[in-house]
Parts: structure tokens; sequence; C-alpha cells
């Protein structure tokens, strides 16, 4: 039930027992009590309330209305494309803002990289644009008109997940001047693949680890291939809890800190569950929270590393199971 619904139903309640009340009442003074009398005062106050509420009720269009209003709304949004010179375009997981003549992506927000969104209403409508969609990304904010934003455009921040859909619908229905988050990325926890891999390069018995043996000792001991948003989720909650870094020739070097997880229950557990045994340990000692996965390796590095493990380099000295 939407809230405009549950005040509806409030005042008519109070209404009709106040008018029920107040005829209660006169008719007690009076000597006798006419129910005809008290019916009549019901009606009226809930006429009070429903007619004022019956005439701000939307009217229902038919489907040649919104037809025609779609299209209008096409036309206005292509109008006002070709006079900006630019418009917002979805390429893969990128938003981007695109020269209508040359096709340069003057600017880009990376979904992976998206920290917050807002939509801001404004009460200058229906002559300026009254609604925004301002994205924060790290120190930069982007802010994209309605009037311009695509079907495909709007699908790309419901993608997002854990949207606010309900409050996105009270910014399309408010003509105030009000600020509304719609969405806000939540700090990383860590998840299982974090420990593989933390555990993957606890067992090479190196300090500086490339980023093919890294994929050679996961596979060894999950027999399964790391993928970059697994290798990047990682290195985003290792690298500021302190227990990663990289150098400048992309090798993954290994602090003290990472060292002090290996105690006996480490050393004696099989290879898989050592992942559990570091899983356990990031749960309660990663305190510092990180509100985005960095790019630390990109698809062409791990498709790279990749084709070097299987083309005859892949290394097991030191793993140890």
């Amino acid at each position: 039930m939407t809230p405009e619904r549950k005040r509806f139903i409030i005042e008519l309640a109070a209404m009709v027992i106040i008018a029920f009340a107040i005829s209660l009442l006169l008719g007690y003074f009076h000597g006798k009590v006419s129910w005809t009398a008290c019916i009549v005062a019901v009606v009226l106050a809930a006429l009070i309330v429903c007619i004022p509420h019956r005439t701000l009720c939307p009217k229902k269009i038919s489907q040649k209305e919104f037809d025609e209003l779609s299209v209008a709304v096409e036309e206005n949004r292509l109008k006002l494309i070709k006079k900006l010179g630019w418009h917002w375009e979805v390429r893969g997981a990128s938003l981007c803002r695109i020269n209508n003549q040359t096709g340069e992506v003057l600017e880009s927000i990376d979904q992976r990289m998206v920290a917050e969104v807002w939509g801001i209403n404004t009460d200058e409508g229906p002559f300026l644009e009254d609604f925004w969609l301002l994205c924060v990304c790290n120190d930069h904010k982007h802010s994209i008109g309605s009037e311009i934003i695509t079907e495909e455009i709007w699908n790309w921040f419901f993608a997002l997940d854990g949207f606010d859909f309900d409050a996105h619908l009270e910014c399309m229905q408010c003509t105030d001047n009000r600020k509304t988050l719609l969405w806000r990325r939540s700090p990383l926890t860590c998840i299982w693949s974090d420990g593989w891999v933390l555990t993957s390069l606890l067992l090479t018995g190196q300090r500086s680890v490339t980023l093919d043996y890294l994929m050679a000792v996961a596979d060894c001991i999950n027999h399964a291939i790391l993928n970059t948003d697994e290798v990047n989720h990682a290195l985003s909650v290792l690298c500021p809890n302190g227990y990663l870094s990289l150098d400048e020739n992309g090798n993954i070097l290994l602090a003290d800190k990472a060292e002090t997880i290996k105690d006996k229950p480490f050393e004696k557990a099989s290879a898989h569950d050592k992942i559990g045994i570091v899983q356990k340990h990031l749960a309660q000692h990663a305190t510092i929270s990180c509100p985005e996965v960095k790019e630390y390796f990109t698809d062409d590095d791990m498709k790279k590393a990749y084709e070097k493990y299987t083309g005859g380099m892949r290394k097991r000295n030191g793993v140890k199971k």
C-alpha cells in the first residue's frame, strides 16, 4: 500500500468518526438521537475527503495517448542531443558520454567504480530540466539529465545491486527541491575467493609472485582458474589491509602480516582446507573497508598470464599440499 493511500484511509476514517460523534452529541443534547442525521453527517464527511482526492488522482490514458506521448518525448530527446552535441551511451559495463560528430568518448562511468547514485529534483519544471541523476565515483561526480536518458541507460542504473526503486518512484513524482539517495555501494567484505588468492600466494613460498604463477598454484589447490574479478576483488581487500602490495612490474608482494597466518593449524591442514583457515582469519582481522573494486589487473593481463601458464611454464615448486 502506497503512503498516499494510507494517508487517504486515515483521513477518511478520522473524518467519519468525528462526524458520527458530533451527530450523536447533538442528538443527545436535543434529547433524541436521529440515526438519519448521523448517516447524512457520515456521508457528507466522506464526500469532503473523497472528492478532493478524486480530483487529484491521475487520469488514466489510453495506449494510443501513451504511444503519442512516448514519440513526443523521444523527439524532444533527439532535439536536445543535437543541440548539446553529445549523448550518453552504454558500452559494456561503462556509461559513456559520446561526441555526436566524432564518436569520441568525452567521459566514462565504469559501473564498478560508482560509489553512490542520487536523484536531484527541482521545482523548475516543466519549462526547465527538473530531475537529474548524480553519479559519485571516487572524487568525480557525473550529472545526467533525465531528458536525455534512454531506456537502456535506465536499465544500466537499475542493474546496480540494491538499487532503491521506491525512492526512484518518489523522485519521479516529486516537484519540490530534493536530493534523494537511490543507491550506495556497500563496503567490500571478504569473500571466499579472497581467501583462495591469499592461500595460493602463501603456498608459493615466495615473497614476490607473478600473476601466471599465482594462477598455476590456485588451479593446483582448487582445480579452477582465477578470473579477473576474483583477483581484483582480493587485491582490493588485501592490499589496503596490509597483506599484499604490487611493484612497478605487476608482481604481487607478500607483506610480513600475511606470513603470520601460517600457524600450526594452517600448516597441518590440506591445501584446500587452508583456504577456509585463511578466510576465517580475514573475516576477523581485515578491518579496513574498501568501497570499490580497483582494477589492479585487466582482462588482457589475465589472458596473457593464462597463456603463459598453459604454454609450458606451469610452476609447482614449493607448493605444499
